[in-house]
């Protein structure tokens, strides 16, 4: 455990979960885009497949009609293939995290992954608040960096609104990932003490 009376070691901690989680970040955005191109761009009739069969299912559940089983069928594809992203982001930080620990120090099992859950709920939280404040306060920078995007990705608007939404979305979430994980960190050591 960190020793956080000593003068620079709060630092220390703060700059590895910074890399820890930016680099979690950055391998479930690109799993995450690469899904959704997957999906829509390689294999569009699958996933049509899927979002019809998914549709049948909610009518039989729900009643619902055609249309309204297509849309919420739609969105739940996406959702699903957006978050293989975020599973491989949190797994990256917990695998970096837990072998930056000599093996003999290691947290066990539970508390290390209660401490990437944490940080995956604030993270949530923090990316879902940055988003809103990027699409309210900057609507039509962020639309043109959207076009853009999608221009640049091969005439794909959607895939580029996708991009530039999970960018805002991945920098927002460090905010509330790398604090939340370490006061995890505090307060479990806070604990151990008191043991």
């Amino acid at each position: 455990m960190v020793d956080y009376s000593a003068p620079d070691a709060a630092a220390k901690p703060l700059d590895r979960q910074t890399r820890i989680s930016a680099l979690g970040e950055v391998s479930g955005y690109a799993v995450g885009l690469g899904a959704v191109y997957l999906a829509d761009y390689l294999l569009p009739k699958q996933k049509r497949g899927a979002i019809d069969w998914l549709a049948r299912q909610l009518g039989r559940w729900h009643g619902t009609g055609g249309e309204a089983q297509q849309v919420l069928a739609g969105k739940i594809a996406d959702v699903t293939v957006m978050n293989l992203g975020g599973l491989v982001n949190m797994g990256t930080q917990f695998t970096l995290h837990r072998h930056a620990q000599p093996s003999d120090e290691r947290t066990p099992l539970g508390e290390e992954l209660g401490r990437v859950l944490t940080g995956r709920v604030a993270g949530t939280a923090t990316a879902v608040g940055a988003l809103t404040l990027a699409s309210t306060l900057l609507p039509g920078p962020l639309a043109s960096v959207e076009a853009a995007a999608g221009k640049l990705l091969g005439n794909r608007p959607r895939l580029g609104a996708l991009a530039v939404s999970n960018l805002v979305q991945s920098l927002g979430a460090l905010m509330g990932n790398v604090p939340a994980q370490l006061l995890y960190d505090r307060l479990a050591g806070q604990e151990k003490n008191r043991a």
